[in-house]
């Protein structure tokens, strides 16, 4: 289980799990199938997402982990990663119960040795920059859209993957407006 900054373009390289403490997410990566689960809660992707992800699974095209981008304070930073050291005392000590955000399973991460990765000045650092890109892939040929503006489009496998380096509601806005053209040609 992973609980640092993970590269935006590997999100789907695996599966995100959160615990009810905190709004951190923990990455495990594996293999993993790409499908529109049954139990797809809509209500844990970020508000920017939640039409276009719906969008696409009305067409049956299964979307990866996702982020829109954030502009979230330095305050909000601090918080957070004082939940986080409450986790990492729970995982040392008791173990902290996780939730899989696609399937809903749970389970239980404990291991004494475990240290979250950053000291706080560092994480600081690293995640308000981090904070602001978003990504979205999907299970199907996308790479042609080119003309969103702020947009990077990428393959990787089978995966089209749509990556904001500021992310915004209009980036995702756009890309649906694209799609659902693409569709009513």
């Amino acid at each position: 289980m992973r609980a640092d900054l993970i590269n935006h373009l590997e999100f789907h390289k695996g599966y995100w799990y959160k615990s009810n403490i905190s709004d951190w997410y923990y990455f495990k990566h594996q293999d993993r199938p790409y499908e529109i689960y049954k139990k797809f809660e809509y209500s844990s992707l970020d508000n920017e997402l939640i039409s276009l992800v719906k969008s696409l699974h009305k067409k049956n095209i299964p979307t990866t982990p996702s982020c829109s981008g954030h502009l979230l304070t330095e305050d909000y930073f601090l918080n957070l990663f004082e939940q986080i050291k409450i986790e990492e005392y729970l995982i040392r000590n008791k173990g902290l119960k996780l939730r899989n955000i696609e399937t809903q399973e749970t389970l239980e991460f404990k291991d004494f040795r475990y240290k979250f990765p950053y000291d706080r000045d560092t994480f600081l650092k690293l995640a308000i920059p981090y904070s602001k890109h978003g990504v979205l892939g999907t299970l199907k040929d996308f790479s042609y859209i080119d003309n969103i503006e702020g947009l990077d489009i990428s393959r990787d496998g089978d995966i089209t993957l749509f990556y904001a380096k500021n992310g915004s509601e209009k980036i995702w806005n756009d890309l649906e407006t694209a799609i659902t053209l693409i569709w009513d040609s």
